[in-house]
């Protein structure tokens, strides 16, 4: 683990630059390139694991430590991309060195929207951190049957997360147009969507549980725990996807302190 987040400490940087570039171009009405974007930079990352995992060819095998520097050679590619699109003037957005001085009532705008975000993120990491370590006390099953619940359960996100990335600028455009109409319209389309998603998700998840983390590890004793764990968790995902619709919802109207409060 040590050698792994060493070297992916490294890519922070490329990861971080890719989100905040994917979010411009979602944000000036661009969905379809940041999703490419994101495309290549995991394919990229699915083609580099094998060869730097096990030494493929004329790469040196480097077991962990090449499965976290393909992840950063992924990561730098696809913010490479992001960097040229807009550079390139292929965006609506212009580069120039004079706005790119720091303005101190944009930087509180960013702030004052971002930071709860921030907090909220930090509290989930600290949860996650404390829950893992109360976990710890019944033994590595426990640990990995939650850890492979948490990945298989990621294909039941994926969707909602899509669909609430997708709402955000709307959210925004409308409410500073003053279009409550066409917001209130957005929000209940996404509020149907989502809760189409989240029917379908749970259906197969609760009557698939155990092939699909058999995707993930052949051990039956493993399979058996995580898919219980999986089963309970998603009984409750319903109410995950409302959540997160209006958690988006304020946060597109800028509603950081709200946010906060809700999470």
């Amino acid at each position: 683990a040590t050698q792994y987040l060493v070297i992916i400490g490294f890519g922070v940087p490329f990861v971080l630059f890719m989100m905040m570039t994917t979010d411009l171009l979602r944000g000036s009405g661009e969905a379809a390139k940041p999703m490419a974007f994101m495309i290549i930079a995991v394919v990229i990352n699915i083609i580099l694991d094998p060869f730097l995992i096990f030494g493929y060819g004329p790469f040196p095998e480097m077991g962990i430590r090449g499965a976290a520097l393909a992840t950063v050679i992924a990561q730098l590619i696809g913010a490479g991309l992001c960097f040229y699109y807009i550079v390139a003037h292929r965006s609506v957005y212009r580069l120039r060195l004079p706005n790119l001085v720091p303005s101190l009532p944009i930087l509180r705008d960013i702030y004052r929207v971002g930071l709860p975000s921030m907090v909220m993120e930090l509290m989930m990491s600290v949860t996650s951190v404390l829950f893992l370590r109360v976990l710890s006390a019944f033994g590595s099953l426990a640990l990995a049957a939650v850890g492979l619940m948490i990945r298989a359960s990621e294909l039941a996100f994926m969707p909602i997360i899509g669909v609430a990335q997708g709402l955000l600028p709307i959210v925004g455009f409308c409410f500073g147009a003053g279009l409550w109409n066409r917001l209130w319209r957005a929000v209940k389309l996404a509020a149907g969507g989502i809760m189409v998603l989240l029917c379908i998700s749970t259906i197969v998840l609760e009557i698939f549980a155990p092939e699909i983390i058999s995707i993930f590890s052949n051990d039956p004793e493993l399979v058996a725990t995580a898919a219980l764990a999986m089963r309970i968790c998603m009984s409750t995902l319903v109410f995950v996807g409302p959540a997160i619709l209006v958690v988006t919802t304020f946060q597109g109207m800028s509603k950081g302190k709200d946010v906060l409060f809700l999470s």
